[in-house]
């Protein structure tokens, strides 16, 4: 299904259905001006997200030949099809796309499956989530080739500028793209307004917690008249939302702390089963897998966040971090 944003300039979305993720759709944008195309964000590699993105860009009459394809960051649900559809260019975050993207498979996944076991996540749950994992699932079939860009990068559609402005946080290297003389802001996953953006531990972003407030300030500092999320819809002011988002990791850091409090020596993996998560299931053992490895890697974030500002300390027992109030 296409449905248009606004008029001038013409923006659409193209709603990519996300079968069994409770994300439920993926926004892809596109960006017409000039005869050219612009489009931010693919969906998974699988039939349904690409029966919808292709029959999207068919009735929007989109020239590949005269297009460009901008990825926000390097979760399959947004670069799965990257290298399906082929535009005149493809634009990704450089340290996304030489880090983590040319290297992905098994050496990404390893180092973040050991910084996971280490963290009490048990094994046999970890060999289950590879064949389970959306992330890993549904990938982009083969390597696909862009141009790198940084924060601050600039490039033109169809006569209109847009800046690159890179949020790290929910991945090492998520970047927003602006558009200058619009005052438009297209989010990825950095703001989403009905649900919050996971914040996991990176092997190159070790805090990704601060980096993500960090990058919620920067974003604050953009006159923004429109903002469009990668999922779902927007029910609100960006500039309230990023302030509930704010609030939202300072409560659940109160939380993570209280709990190393009251009992002292737990694991990451038995302080995320306590920490309280907005899910249908009657306890941290009902998880469905994929939300206990993102549920984790995010109560992760929060206690790496109570390292570094020395509120808590973590000792290392047969292989094993426990963490204690300071």
């Amino acid at each position: 299904m296409v449905s248009k944003i606004l008029d001038k300039p013409e923006i659409f979305k193209i709603h990519i259905p996300l079968p069994g993720n409770p994300l439920r759709v993926l926004n892809s944008y596109v960006v017409r001006s000039g005869g050219e195309a612009l489009i931010i964000d693919t969906g998974f590699n699988m039939p349904e997200c690409r029966e919808a993105l292709l029959s999207g860009l068919r009735e929007l009459d989109v020239d590949m030949s005269k297009a460009t394809l901008f990825l926000t960051h390097l979760h399959y649900d947004h670069i799965g099809l990257a290298n399906v559809i082929e535009p005149r260019v493809r634009y990704m975050n450089r340290s996304e796309y030489d880090s983590y993207y040319k290297d992905q498979t098994s050496d990404m996944w390893s180092s973040i499956e050991e910084v996971f076991m280490k963290e009490g996540f048990p094994p046999d749950l970890m060999v289950k989530q590879r064949s389970k994992n959306p992330a890993r699932i549904y990938a982009a079939s083969g390597i696909f080739t862009a141009e790198t860009v940084v924060d601050n990068d600039e490039f033109t559609v169809g006569g209109l500028r847009f800046r690159c402005v890179e949020t790290p946080g929910h991945t090492p290297g998520h970047t927003c793209l602006y558009m200058v003389d619009e005052d438009i802001m297209f989010l990825g996953d950095h703001v989403l307004f009905d649900i919050t953006p996971n914040i996991i531990v990176w092997t190159k972003l070790p805090n990704a917690l601060d980096g993500y407030l960090k990058s919620l300030d920067k974003i604050a500092g953009f006159s923004m008249r429109l903002a469009l999320p990668g999922h779902r819809e927007v029910n609100k002011s960006v500039y309230e939302r990023i302030e509930e988002l704010k609030i939202h990791h300072d409560i659940r850091l109160r939380g993570c702390y209280e709990i190393i409090e009251e009992q002292p020596g737990l694991t990451a993996y038995d302080i995320a089963g306590l920490m309280k998560w907005k899910i249908t299931a009657r306890n941290w053992d009902d998880f469905p897998l994929g939300q206990k490895w993102f549920a984790f890697g995010e109560g992760l974030s929060h206690i790496r966040f109570l390292l570094s500002r020395d509120k808590i300390y973590g000792k290392t027992t047969d292989g094993i971090a426990r963490y204690y109030p300071t």
